[in-house]
């Protein structure tokens, strides 16, 4: 995993606490039970590495706002 966007950590504070209910969509909740120390802090390793915006899965390959005026380059171009 690599360093969030343009290189700023999206993690400023780690809080770990018990709640018994309730949730906020900007926090991430993580059941920490019977896990040991080390893949605690491989998981808060994760959640500071995890970029601050959502996952969207692109239905093309490619996204362009402006389509190409030569077509469509394929690997069976023939000369």
């Amino acid at each position: 995993m690599k360093m969030a966007l343009r290189g700023v950590w999206q993690l400023k504070k780690l809080i770990v606490s018990y709640c018994d209910w309730g949730e906020n969509k900007n926090e991430r909740v993580v059941s920490l039970k019977n896990m040991t120390p080390e893949d605690i802090l491989l998981y808060a390793t994760r959640l500071r590495n995890a970029l601050g915006r959502n996952v969207v899965k692109l239905k093309t390959m490619h996204v362009t706002k402006h389509l190409s005026v030569q077509g469509t380059w394929t690997t069976d171009v023939k000369f």
